[in-house]
């Protein structure tokens, strides 16, 4: 079911963070509106984080999504419950992806097919997720091996890796669409009566796009911004010399040009206001 906006909800507080909605949140296979058109959806992922947040914008002719979940039988079958529920008469018209991670786009595929919908994203998350699906070789490569004795693993730490194999990512995503719509910092979506501004970051994954709503005061922060845990920033094998924490702490930069007053919608965790008191922290 769908639930909105309520104005009983008792804000709760926490290391200068506020959560509007207190500890609310959508039932599996429903949606919460947290502001006028904007629905959030949350999806269980294996592992620690144990769900990621996805959200439904209002469109002319339908919704646009951002991020899916993973592709797994729960989160397939929680979309099916809600566009067989509080979604029904709505169509995907944009399948929107913050980052390639898949537990963000691991259904974009499956989604884009279902609606018929364009996959939207920046150049360098999308052919990095292409990439890396592409790679469908059986044994680890030499050059992984090589990156994790560089870094310090042990033999054991390397055969416990080795015994997973490889092309995991292919595995846990749905084979993505050939071609994209590219969106880039500082390009509008205009999404309903909203216009949304791209801001990109980096450190986390390589061209991360948060949508920054300036009238309604609203980021869909995604994985740049989370309330109760730092995003992964972590050295990869693809480009070893690389600076990604460096990266990172220009994108704070960046981000701390934003008003601090902003409703923040993460893609993990509750929504929350408090920005620059979280990019300090």
């Amino acid at each position: 079911m769908a639930t909105a906006p309520d104005t009983d909800f008792a804000p709760t507080s926490h290391k200068g963070l506020t959560y509007p909605f207190g500890g609310a949140e959508p039932e599996v296979g429903g949606t919460m509106q947290v502001a006028p058109g904007i629905d959030w959806v949350r999806l269980h992922i294996p592992g620690p984080l144990r769900h990621v947040n996805c959200w439904l914008l209002a469109d002319t002719q339908g919704d646009a999504l951002v991020d899916t979940g993973m592709n797994t039988a729960a989160a397939r079958d929680a979309w099916k419950a809600i566009f067989n529920g509080p979604k029904a008469d709505t169509r995907i018209n944009r399948m929107i992806g913050t980052h390639f991670h898949p537990d963000h786009i691991g259904l974009a595929g499956w989604m884009c097919d279902h609606h018929s919908a364009p996959l939207i994203m920046t150049r360098a998350e999308w052919l990095t997720a292409r990439m890396l699906a592409a790679d469908a070789r059986d044994s680890v490569p030499q050059e992984m091996l090589a990156f994790w004795r560089g870094a310090g693993w042990d033999a054991a730490q390397i055969d416990h890796a080795t015994a997973k194999g490889w092309a995991g990512f292919r595995k846990i995503i749905t084979p993505l669409p050939l071609s994209y719509t590219r969106i880039e910092d500082g390009d509008t979506l205009t999404i309903g009566t909203r216009d949304w501004r791209v801001v990109t970051g980096s450190g986390h994954s390589p061209e991360h796009a948060c949508l920054y709503d300036e009238a309604g005061g609203i980021l869909i922060a995604g994985d740049q911004v989370l309330p109760r845990i730092s995003p992964n920033v972590s050295l990869g094998v693809t480009e070893p010399g690389a600076d990604p924490l460096g990266e990172w702490f220009a994108s704070i930069a960046k981000l701390k040009t934003l008003p601090a007053d902003l409703l923040v919608l993460p893609g993990h965790g509750d929504p929350f206001t408090g920005l620059h008191t979280r990019l300090d922290a």
